[in-house]
């Protein structure tokens, strides 16, 4: 029997759109990675595909530079070590100076959830997905598996879940905020560092309130609050 050939049209109702989206967007992440299997691929070279199909921003095209295979030029947002053309940090910021945002006039708006293909991207030292309001769902427990990781910061954004348990054996990990999101459960012990000399740039009621246990406040008192403590 012959295949009919089906048109595609938007669909209208919002919400239907909202969970067609997510089902559809799910299973094309499950065939990305089926293909890099199938085809001996390296998931690396797919995954700012993966990424970004986990995300949506409708404005400023942020994403409208991620063309072609390399990564490392002319990419928003991307920059890769110079000696080993891996990518080595991502800086997303709803908030900026730059003039993709001047020209716009507004600042950022993105939806949507941090894929676990981040993961692939084991040179990765510095990871910044902040101030884009709408990006929800939980931080990938395999980002703790990224050993050159040096910054993780996603502020203000609504993630949800907890910081996974095994983050605080990064060892090169200085920098982690998770400030303005909906972040609960328990804070992670430091295995390689006490949690000291750290600036936090939310009241400490707002960024503690959610965890339980963890850190000592003989180590939260030494930190630098930037608001006042309420």
């Amino acid at each position: 029997m012959d295949r009919k050939k089906l048109d595609i049209k938007q669909i209208e109702d919002k919400s239907a759109r909202q969970e067609t989206f997510s089902k559809r967007r799910n299973g094309l992440l499950k065939k990305a990675k089926e293909l890099a299997v199938l085809c001996d691929v390296d998931i690396e070279g797919i995954w700012e595909e993966i990424f970004k199909a986990a995300l949506h921003e409708p404005y400023l095209g942020i994403f409208n530079s991620w063309t072609g295979t390399d990564c490392c030029h002319n990419w928003y947002g991307v920059s890769c070590d110079p000696e080993t053309q891996r990518v080595a940090d991502i800086n997303l910021r709803g908030e900026s100076e730059d003039p993709i945002f001047r020209k716009a006039h507004r600042t950022g708006y993105m939806t949507g959830t941090i894929s676990p293909a981040i993961c692939k991207l084991t040179r990765l030292s510095s990871l910044t997905i902040a101030d884009w309001k709408g990006i929800s769902g939980t931080i990938p427990p395999c980002i703790a598996s990224l050993p050159f990781l040096r910054i993780i910061d996603l502020i203000g954004n609504q993630l949800t879940g907890e910081i996974p348990a095994d983050i605080g054996r990064l060892s090169r990990l200085s920098v982690l905020n998770v400030a303005d999101n909906q972040i609960s459960g328990t804070i992670p012990k430091v295995t390689h560092q006490p949690i000291v000399s750290n600036a936090s740039r939310s009241p400490i009621q707002q960024n503690f309130r959610y965890f339980r246990g963890g850190v000592g406040w003989g180590g939260v008192e030494k930190n630098t609050y930037i608001n006042k403590i309420k």
